[in-house]
């Protein structure tokens, strides 16, 4: 309990005022509203001490215009954000009034928000206690949907631009650090994208996020958990249906099938992307999604479709001058000699 009231000393305090009326074991799963809970304080007390409400509300009163505004809108990051993402998000039509940094700087002096150095730079986090009361004034101020579209925004922007490099031995390290900070905002934001099924723009979205970060949810989370999301975002998105984002998203779910063993959903899944990706007249996508159905059907021992599907890649990838994929296609046909015990061709590749 102590540790979900964030350790603040009047939150603690109220809850053990609630003993009497609540038992512990009680108390805990209702914790998750704080506010309405923790509502009990001493008479003798200033009345903006007598609830963790009126204490928060009475900081958030001292604030001006612009910090206000940025206090509710930093609501919606989970887990806290860097400064590049607050700018962005909390401030994107420059309505804060001044420097944005100024802002923040201010929020940190007055103990509303928190600053951790770290690897990447300066964070900032906001305890979720206050973060609480934050929500509701973003609530109250009718600005929740619009920066809500922000911070999704925001962070399909950064998995779009991590997508490539994590497959990549020389930078996937540094992009999966760098999602492992941001993973709470990710969540957030693939939560928020389907959240509402009748919303097009945002569960288009969630498939291009998806698309984007399947891979970081296979080896963070479990490949299991990561196929659910994908099945359950492609089948809400289909206004997304036959766009790039759509072919890159039934790739990773093809992928993800096959390696549960599911092969004839991966295989179904492959087939439907390679039909997208011939429409859409993108050679390198359909390049590499033949890769991956050129290794399904090498695992099927389906020895001279995968030669096709393969050779098929590598044209591509040659008449494009893309090595480092040439090379990983000629790896995957020697695998398809080696399988048919045709070694000196298998040598070749």
């Amino acid at each position: 309990i102590c540790v979900h009231l964030d350790g603040l000393p009047l939150a603690i305090e109220l809850a053990a005022a609630r003993v009497r009326q609540l038992p512990l074991a009680e108390m805990l799963p209702r914790l998750t509203s704080r506010l309405t809970l923790l509502t009990d304080g001493f008479r003798d007390l200033p009345a903006r001490q007598q609830t963790l409400h009126d204490t928060i509300a009475w900081s958030y009163d001292l604030l001006d215009k612009g910090e206000k505004r940025l206090f509710r809108r930093f609501a919606v990051f989970v887990g806290g954000a860097i400064l590049e993402a607050v700018e962005a998000v909390c401030s994107g039509d420059g309505d804060l009034g001044g420097d944005g940094m100024d802002s923040v700087a201010a929020l940190v002096d007055k103990s509303l928000l928190r600053q951790v150095n770290t690897q990447g730079g300066a964070r900032f986090t906001m305890l979720e206690t206050i973060r609480e009361f934050a929500v509701e004034q973003l609530v109250d101020a009718g600005e929740l949907a619009a920066i809500e579209l922000r911070h999704a925004s925001w962070f399909l922007a950064l998995a779009e631009e991590a997508e490539p490099h994590l497959a990549r031995p020389e930078t996937q390290l540094d992009w999966f650090t760098r999602l492992d900070t941001e993973a709470a905002n990710l969540e957030a934001a693939f939560a928020w994208s389907h959240a509402d099924p009748a919303d097009a723009e945002r569960t288009n979205l969630g498939l291009r996020l998806a698309a984007a970060v399947w891979r970081f949810w296979s080896v963070r989370s479990s490949a299991g958990e990561a196929h659910d999301r994908m099945e359950a975002i492609l089948a809400l998105a289909v206004d997304g249906h036959g766009s790039a984002a759509h072919a890159a998203a039934l790739q990773g779910a093809s992928v993800l099938a096959r390696e549960l063993g599911d092969y004839p959903s991966a295989q179904r899944l492959l087939h439907e992307s390679v039909s997208i990706a011939r429409g859409l007249g993108d050679p390198c996508r359909l390049a590499d999604i033949l890769i991956d159905l050129g290794w399904l059907t090498c695992l099927h021992l389906e020895s001279d479709d995968a030669r096709a599907h393969l050779r098929e890649s590598l044209e591509i990838f040659r008449a494009e001058g893309s090595v480092r994929q040439e090379a990983m296609v000629l790896s995957r046909l020697c695998y398809v000699e080696f399988t048919d015990a045709q070694y000196e061709p298998a040598r070749a590749l």
